[in-house]
């Protein structure tokens, strides 16, 4: 996202010099040219020498721009939404649910919205529901709850979660008859890895038959659903 959004200032800046070069009759792509390859170098030479009116230079005319106003607005107008739909490509993905493994509160066949931005700014917690890629073959991405976090400590007895010895409200997501009534653990989360679980434990693929997820095969959170305690 970085590259495009430099890629995006660099051609508006080239294009703007390009124009205040037409105006102050000057050739235009003289100047552009070296804004567009050589930025931020060609930008100060535009602000310093090209923008500087000599003793003998005309004042700028309007009527020699390459944008005409209305073009100018459509171009920058054009320019923004382009940058506004790669910045939310980037941010934001579209994911289908395949399989019953989190129902009741997601379902096989629903279409949901990842965002792929926010554990850039913020590590997963307790409770978010995320994408993640299968740790034994990364090529599938399941969708999975977060139950515990790098040094917590996990262990299910009889159905019942517990982290660090304190046992997961999970009443509002894990409806009676979808509980398992398993035993597993206690484990330590390694450093670096999570455990998660589906929302449905008795049919559900998780941590609990392959392991800790290290944190980067977590690809992003859920946009919208029921979040968990933390």
């Amino acid at each position: 996202m970085r590259f495009d959004l430099w890629a995006f200032i660099g051609l508006a800046v080239a294009a703007w010099v390009a124009n205040d070069a037409a105006k102050r009759r000057r050739v235009w792509w003289v100047w552009a040219i070296p804004t567009l390859v050589l930025p931020p170098v060609g930008w100060l030479v535009w602000l310093a020498g090209g923008r500087r009116p000599s003793t003998d230079s005309q004042p700028p005319d309007p009527e020699l721009a390459l944008f005409r106003p209305g073009v100018l607005r459509g171009f920058l107008v054009g320019g923004l939404v382009m940058l506004f739909g790669a910045a939310f490509g980037q941010a934001f993905s579209h994911a289908r649910i395949a399989g019953n493994g989190m129902a009741p509160a997601y379902v096989d066949g629903q279409h949901v919205l990842v965002n792929r931005w926010i554990f850039e700014v913020e590590a997963p917690a307790r409770g978010d529901v995320v994408t993640l890629l299968y740790p034994v073959n990364p090529d599938k991405m399941f969708v999975k709850r977060i139950i515990g976090a790098s040094g917590d400590r996990v262990r299910i007895t009889g159905g019942r979660v517990f982290v660090n010895d304190q046992p997961v409200n999970d009443d509002a997501y894990v409806p009676a008859e979808y509980r398992s009534h398993d035993d597993w653990g206690p484990q330590i989360v390694p450093d670096g890895y999570y455990f998660v679980m589906g929302d449905h434990r008795n049919n559900s693929s998780d941590s609990r038959h392959w392991g800790f997820v290290p944190k980067k095969y977590i690809v992003g959170r859920l946009a919208a659903g029921p979040a968990g305690p933390r």
